[in-house]
C-alpha cells in the first residue's frame, strides 16, 4: 500500500515543477493541505514541503465557491 504522505509529496513536487514551467510559483505561506485516508492514524501531522518551505495542514477543508449566488 502506498503511504498517503509519500503520494502527497510527489504530487506537491509535480505541482511546483508545473507552476515553474508556466512562469508562476507556489506560495507556501498561502498554500494549505489536507490528507484523507481510511486509516485514522494516517491523519497525524506530516511534513509536506515546496522548495524547502513547509506547507500548513488545513484543519478544516472548505470548498471556495467561484460563482457565489447573490
Amino acid at each position: 500500500m502506498v503511504e498517503p504522505i509519500h503520494t502527497a509529496n510527489e504530487i506537491t513536487g509535480a505541482l511546483v515543477v508545473a507552476t515553474k514551467e508556466s512562469g508562476q510559483e507556489v506560495n507556501a505561506e498561502k498554500t494549505k493541505y489536507t490528507l484523507m485516508h481510511r486509516d485514522k492514524n494516517a491523519e497525524q501531522n506530516h511534513n509536506i514541503k515546496t522548495d524547502n518551505k513547509a506547507l500548513e495542514k488545513a484543519e478544516i477543508f472548505q470548498i471556495l465557491d467561484s460563482n457565489p449566488k447573490k
